[in-house]
């Protein structure tokens, strides 16, 4: 296991010790992560920080530091750069908690502020119709996976993680149990036209209840990555005439915003799309307006 405070520090150091309690720290807070993505995302930022300030114990550091690698990551976009400016807070707050540090140097950075892009990565209703003609002809794995993350808005790791034990019945309705983020479980409703999609695929493969949906085609006994679901989605937006650049997330924006157009409740909405905030949400209103104030103006010809 490749070391991070104390990657490159020799054995020699004086502060040898030091380096390997600061390592401790960092692996604990680290381990605490409940997402392995988050994990990977974070200890990825924090090798990035440390490589710019190599045998530099964490206690030492200040704003300065801070400042720093926040320019030296001005090249990046502005979500990158807040991810990259928020593991490193996390991990000095977590200094802080476990009173190793005094205070949080982050804390005395201005936040980066991360415009609100949804509008641009959710798909319209013409776009759909094109990827649902499209994957009409790609292969039932990937046909359901397209029209499940649509229909319910799960996230590709969601998505992917689907067993078949996943989906039953209560008093005729159909659904389906998610493992969200935070390893918090929610219960998302689940149409007819989907489950009949559910139920085409299962009578094609042979799989357990404990089976995964969408099995790798490698090892059945596997789930595909969230990087086939992204190749899938590519694949079908091209299939479709669309951009490349459009992601399996695409498809989680544009259930919200056409929910919500559709009349859906956004309380209703927050609990499908696994919000802990009911403003996360609310982001989604605003993104295509169905009234103007201009509306309410008087009429001058």
């Amino acid at each position: 296991m490749r070391l991070i405070v104390a990657n490159g520090v020799n054995r020699d150091n004086p502060r040898f010790a030091e380096f390997l309690a600061e390592e401790s720290h960092v692996r604990t807070w680290l381990f605490q992560k409940r997402s392995k993505a988050t994990r990977r995302g974070y200890e990825r930022e924090v090798r990035n920080f440390l490589s710019l300030y190599p045998n530099t114990l964490l206690r030492d550091m200040n704003e300065k530091h801070i400042v720093n690698f926040v320019i030296c990551r001005r090249h990046l976009s502005e979500a990158a750069q807040a991810f990259s400016k928020n593991a490193i807070s996390s991990l000095f707050s977590y200094l802080v908690k476990i009173r190793y540090l005094a205070f949080n140097p982050v804390a005395a950075v201005d936040a980066i502020r991360v415009p609100n892009k949804v509008g641009f990565r959710a798909l319209n209703e013409e776009q759909i119709k094109k990827l649902m003609v499209a994957v009409s002809s790609m292969k039932s794995r990937d046909r359901l996976l397209i029209r499940l993350l649509f229909y319910t808005g799960l996230r590709v790791s969601e998505a992917v993680s689907l067993k078949w034990n996943s989906f039953f019945q209560i008093h005729g309705r159909k659904q389906l149990t998610v493992l969200g983020k935070g390893n918090k479980i929610r219960t998302v409703l689940v149409t007819d036209v989907l489950w009949k999609d559910l139920e085409d695929l299962r009578a094609s493969i042979e799989t357990s209840e404990n089976g995964y949906v969408f099995r790798s085609e490698k090892d059945t006994r596997r789930p595909i990555s969230s990087l086939t679901a992204w190749r899938i989605v590519k694949f079908a937006a091209k299939s479709a005439g669309l951009s490349d650049k459009i992601s399996p997330h695409f498809f989680r924006h544009a259930f919200a915003i056409m929910a919500l157009d559709g009349g859906a409740p956004i309380a209703v909405l927050q609990q499908a799309l696994g919000h802990n905030s009911l403003s996360s949400t609310g982001v989604y209103l605003s993104v295509f307006p169905s009234v103007s104030p201009g509306d309410f103006l008087p009429k001058y010809d």
